[in-house]
């Protein structure tokens, strides 16, 4: 999970707490499974997501 990588480099840079880093830490896992099922759709679908063009 690269995002939480950068949450922790925030926290060794003293932008973060330790606390702060525990309440977002389960809503990180929850994001991740969803991404994380989201590719796996498409895998099994083999569909490539399309870039969003509005």
């Amino acid at each position: 999970m690269e995002a939480f990588s950068q949450l922790q480099i925030a926290q060794e840079l003293g932008y973060l707490t330790q606390v702060q880093i525990d309440v977002i830490r389960p809503q990180f896992i929850e994001v991740a499974k969803m991404l994380s099922g989201l590719k796996n759709y498409f895998d099994s679908k083999q569909i490539s997501p399309q870039p969003y063009n509005p």
